[in-house]
């Protein structure tokens, strides 16, 4: 992320260090917000966090959706919920 686009590693950082003031939130959670965070950046090609709109999340958080057929334990559900949670905190708090 730190190359593709330096804007959004330092927003990251920035957030992230806040969170651990902040929150004291455990390394294994702040790994976790971490690989969400650019997970959606790399589907978003690594747009600015800034100019994310909210289709855009919306479309990521989709892709993640499957078919109960392919999901018959609804774990995507999971997924899905977990980083819609991570994202709603995030730019809450970055915009």
């Amino acid at each position: 992320m730190a190359r593709a686009n330096p804007q959004n590693a330092i927003v990251l950082y920035n957030y992230i260090d806040a969170q651990k003031n902040e929150q004291n939130v455990k390394e294994s959670t702040v790994e976790g917000i971490i690989k969400k965070l650019v997970w959606l950046s790399s589907y978003l090609d690594h747009k600015s966090f800034s100019e994310m709109t909210k289709e855009d999340i919306m479309g990521y958080l989709n892709s993640k959706k499957k078919p109960p057929e392919l999901d018959p334990t609804h774990k995507s559900i999971g997924t899905y919920n977990g980083r819609q949670m991570v994202f709603s905190t995030f730019f809450q708090m970055v915009m």
